[in-house]
């Protein structure tokens, strides 16, 4: 039971770790701005490239995955972005309601590339037991 309970907690605290990873940026985001371009496709991949980059720098500081078992590291990548894309949206619609100039529609999707970018260059090549 114990073993569970250590595995339940590995999975979460690395999810937990991305998903407040891309938190911060959505202050730094320019919805209103991003909402209006036609290059949403750019705008995805820069945010894809910026979690990569920020994925890259943590294998520097964390060389091992917090998660054991393969089959939950494979849900954390896709899990994380998921869960990352709604905090944000959570985020920026209590922003909207208080900006109306703020337009939060985009933001779910530039967390969910940044967390993604950010997983997969962990999946690949953090240390796992």
């Amino acid at each position: 039971m114990e073993e569970v309970l250590i595995v339940i907690l590995q999975f979460l605290g690395e999810v937990i770790l991305e998903v407040l990873a891309s938190s911060p940026l959505e202050f730094f985001s320019n919805s209103q701005a991003e909402a209006n371009s036609d290059s949403r496709v750019s705008s995805c991949i820069k945010w894809f490239a910026g979690g990569a980059l920020l994925g890259g720098l943590s294998l520097l500081v964390l060389h091992n995955s917090m998660i054991s078992l393969p089959i939950l590291r494979l849900a954390n990548l896709l899990l994380a972005p998921i869960l990352s894309g709604l905090v944000s949206k959570g985020i920026a619609s209590y922003r909207a309601q208080r900006d109306p100039a703020f337009i939060p529609h985009t933001n779910f999707w530039q967390a969910y590339w940044f967390t993604f970018g950010l997983v997969v260059i962990r999946f690949m090549y953090a240390y796992h037991q």
